[in-house]
């Protein structure tokens, strides 16, 4: 028996499209990345960048890539776990260091960068523990101005966080809240593996906690 037409369309597209492709969310696309650039290449486009224009406000992106449950839609990069031990080796081994490396390069070639705006985001930076976060807060401080800051963001998973905590992070100068909603409909939260009633949201977000914050935002798919 041979399949239905429609059948063997679909299989076509599947062939057609089942490929390895660049996470659309990336910036700069993959597609964009030259393999040949050195870091000789970086480290000199790095300082004519902000010699050419010293007054250039930027945006700083902090990457937390530690979830401890796995939403089905996430295409981030992030790896789940219910232990802290491989959250501290990252932040030991590869964000702390490059934040250094960072700080390094701009003192030996006298630049301050206008850094107007951090972000931090993830996986959950909720994760990380208010030690460690204050100790990434310090790397920073090396070259970015903190008290200076237009806006600080941060990612928030509200089943994984309490009034306190949000308490804290305003005390360290965030100013701008970033909720994972995705949806209130209790069915496409059993479905997306995801479940935070509205009640725990909203209880979150307390008149006290409101006025704490610039801004406090839903991420809605």
């Amino acid at each position: 028996m041979q399949p239905e037409p429609s059948i063997l369309q679909d299989i076509n597209l599947l062939k057609k499209y089942d490929i390895q492709v660049f996470d659309y969310i990336e910036y700069p696309h993959k597609s964009f990345w030259q393999y040949g650039l050195t870091d000789h290449d970086f480290r000199r486009a790095l300082s004519s960048i902000f010699k050419d224009d010293p007054i250039r406000g930027i945006t700083v992106y902090l990457h937390i890539p530690f979830c401890e449950q796995l939403c089905y839609f996430c295409l981030c990069h992030r790896q789940i776990t219910s232990h802290y031990q491989p959250i501290q080796n990252y932040l030991d081994r590869a964000l702390l260091p490059e934040i250094d490396l960072f700080g390094t390069f701009f003192e030996e070639h006298g630049l301050r960068p206008n850094v107007k705006q951090i972000f931090m985001g993830g996986g959950s930076p909720t994760i990380v523990n208010q030690a460690d976060f204050d100790r990434i807060l310090a790397q920073l401080g090396r070259w970015i101005d903190l008290a200076q800051l237009d806006h600080f963001y941060f990612e928030i998973d509200p089943r994984r966080v309490t009034p306190d905590q949000l308490r804290f992070y305003h005390s360290r100068g965030v100013t701008t809240l970033s909720f994972g909603i995705q949806d209130f409909d209790p069915a496409v939260q059993e479905a997306i593996n995801r479940v935070q009633p509205y009640e725990m949201v909203a209880n979150l977000l307390s008149d006290d906690i409101h006025a704490l914050f610039d801004s406090i935002n839903f991420d809605l798919q």
